[in-house]
C-alpha cells in the first residue's frame, strides 16, 4: 500500500467510512512499510486473511523479496490459491489448506500454466506454509514431500525445449530502422512522431540487456554524452533490477551518438512542451526536487533535501517523478526516456512502440523481415542481447585460445551478469550450453555489436564503411 493513493475512503462492515487520513496515521503507527501488500474480503474483514498479510508484511520488513515481487508474484499467488480452497472449506484462513487441496489445485494450474510458472508459483506457496511452520500457525507444513532430501512432489519435472526468439543482425537493423524508426513505410502518416526516441528505445534494449521496466526509468545522468564518454568507448553505471539483483549496464560509444541525436531532436522537443504539464505537477507537489552535481571524479551525483547520493540508490519511483530545476526556470525530467507530459514512459507505452512498428512491417515485402513466429516485443531484444553477447564471447574465445595468458572466465557467467539473473541456472536453462573463458573481451565485443546494429562496424567507423558478415554463424 503507497499513501500517496488516490484512495478516498475505504468502507468497513459496520457501514462507516474509513477516511485515506485515517488509514494513513494507522499505518504509520503501525510501521507498516510503504508499498507492503495486502489483502482483504469483499466485505472489508481481515479476519480471515489476516496471517497472510502478517506473512506479506514480515517480508516486506525482512526485504526478503523484491517489493513488485511481493506485490505483483507473492500476493496474487496465495490470494488464488485462498480463493481456491475457500471453494472446498468454505471461508477459513490459507493456513487451513490441507495437503490433497494442495494437489487438487496443481492439477487445476496444469492446464493453465507451463511447467517453469507452475514451479514458480509453487516455490511462492511453499514459502509461506514454511513461515507458517516456523510461525506456529500448523503443526507442519503441508507441502507433500518425499525421500531423504524432501524432494517437493508437487513441482513439475517435464523437461521442455524452449525455443528462443531473438533476431539476426540483418532482422535485427531492419526491425529497428523500418519499424520502430519508420524508414521504409512510403506513407509519412505511418511514421511515429518521435522516431529517434522509438529507435533509440529498441537500440538501447538490445544493446544492454536491461528489462523495459528498468530501461524506461534509466537517469539521463546515467547515459554520458560523447564529450565524456571515456577513451575506451565503454562506459559502466549501476542498476538494480528484478529481484533486487544490482548489476553494471554497459553503454557504448555508438550508443551514446544514437543518445546525443535522441536528446538533441526529441527529448529536447518533449519536455519543451511538458512545461506547462511539468509546471502543474510541480505545484501539486506530485514532482520530486532533485539538484544534480558530481563527486571529485567527476561522477553524477544527486542531491535531495540537501542530501546527496548516487544516482543508483533512487527507487523506482524517486526516478518515475525526479525533475530539476533549471536556471531559467526550465523543469527538466530526469528520466532519459520521456512522453507527452514530460514523464518517463509506461510500460503499455513501450509495448505499444513496438506494437506499431510490428504494423509498419506488415506489408513489406523485405528479406530481412523478422520471421512470422517470433512476435518482437521488448523482451526479444533482451534475448537477442544475451545470443548475440554469448557468439561475441565464443568468438574471442576462439580466437585467443592458445595465449595462456589469456584467462577468461565462464561466458554463461558474464552474461548472467549483464542480465541480472539471480541464478546461473536461469541463464544456462535458457541460452547457454558452452563453458568458453573471458575476461576483457567483453567490452571489445559490446562495441562491434551495438555498430553493427546501427551500421557502423568497428565502433566509430566511417557511415559508408563496409559492413562486416552479418551471417557468420558464430
Amino acid at each position: 500500500m503507497n499513501r500517496d493513493s488516490h484512495t478516498q475512503s475505504v468502507p468497513l462492515p459496520d457501514g462507516r467510512q474509513l477516511s485515506w487520513a485515517e488509514i494513513v496515521r494507522a499505518l504509520n503507527t503501525a510501521d507498516i512499510p510503504d508499498g507492503t501488500p495486502y489483502l482483504i474480503d469483499d466485505d472489508g474483514d481481515l479476519t480471515f486473511v489476516s496471517r497472510v498479510n502478517a506473512y506479506l508484511l514480515e517480508a516486506t520488513r525482512q526485504r526478503a523479496y523484491a517489493g513488485t515481487s511481493l506485490r505483483q508474484s507473492h500476493a496474487p499467488t496465495l490470494r488464488r490459491l485462498l480463493l481456491f480452497v475457500r471453494e472446498i472449506r468454505g471461508r477459513v484462513d490459507l493456513t487451513a489448506t490441507q495437503r490433497s487441496d494442495l494437489i487438487a489445485y496443481k492439477e487445476k494450474r496444469k492446464l493453465q500454466l507451463s511447467p517453469g510458472s507452475w514451479n514458480g508459483e509453487l516455490s511462492n506457496i511453499a514459502n509461506f506454509f514454511d513461515y507458517a511452520v516456523k510461525a506456529g500457525w500448523i503443526p507442519s507444513n503441508p507441502i507433500p514431500r518425499w525421500g531423504t532430501r524432501e524432494r517437493n512432489t508437487l513441482a513439475d519435472r517435464v523437461n521442455t525445449y524452449r525455443r528462443e526468439r531473438f533476431l539476426t543482425e540483418a532482422q535485427l537493423r531492419f526491425f529497428l530502422e523500418a519499424g520502430l524508426r519508420g524508414d521504409q513505410p512510403a506513407d509519412p502518416e505511418l511514421r511515429p512522431r518521435y522516431a529517434e526516441r522509438d529507435y533509440l528505445t529498441g537500440l538501447f534494449l538490445v544493446s544492454t540487456g536491461l528489462r523495459r521496466a528498468e530501461a524506461r526509468l534509466v537517469l539521463d545522468c546515467e547515459v554520458p554524452d560523447a564529450t565524456t564518454m571515456h577513451p575506451t568507448g565503454v562506459h559502466t553505471f549501476k542498476r538494480t533490477g528484478k529481484g533486487g539483483v544490482e548489476r553494471e549496464i554497459w553503454i557504448t560509444d555508438a550508443l551514446v551518438d544514437t543518445v546525443d541525436l535522441y536528446r538533441a531532436t526529441d527529448r529536447n522537443t518533449i519536455i519543451e512542451n511538458a512545461q506547462a504539464r511539468l509546471r502543474k505537477s510541480k505545484r501539486a507537489g506530485e514532482l520530486l526536487i532533485v539538484d544534480q552535481t558530481e563527486d571529485s571524479r567527476g561522477r553524477p551525483l544527486l542531491v535531495i533535501d540537501g542530501l546527496r547520493c548516487q544516482p543508483e540508490r533512487l527507487s523506482d519511483t524517486q526516478r518515475q517523478n525526479a525533475v530539476s530545476i533549471q536556471p531559467d526556470g526550465r523543469i527538466t525530467p530526469l528520466a532519459l526516456f520521456v512522453v507527452e507530459g514530460g514523464l518517463p514512459p509506461a510500460m503499455r507505452t513501450i509495448n505499444n512502440v513496438f506494437l506499431a512498428a510490428g504494423q509498419r512491417l506488415a506489408n513489406l515485402d523485405h528479406p530481412d523481415l523478422p520471421p512470422s513466429h517470433i512476435d518482437v516485443t521488448p523482451h526479444v531484444m533482451r534475448h537477442t542481447f544475451a545470443v548475440r553477447m554469448l557468439a561475441g564471447l565464443m568468438r574471442k574465445g576462439r580466437e585467443t585460445h592458445d595465449n595462456p595468458w589469456h584467462l577468461l572466465a565462464s561466458p554463461e557467467i558474464t552474461i548472467q551478469q549483464l542480465l541480472g539473473h539471480a541464478d546461473i541456472s536461469t541463464t544456462i536453462n535458457i541460452y547457454l550450453y558452452a563453458a568458453e573463458r573471458y575476461n576483457d573481451a567483453l567490452p571489445e565485443a559490446l562495441r562491434e555489436a551495438v555498430a553493427r546494429s546501427i551500421g557502423r562496424p568497428g565502433g566509430r567507423a566511417p557511415l559508408n564503411a563496409p559492413e562486416s558478415d552479418d551471417n557468420d554463424p558464430r
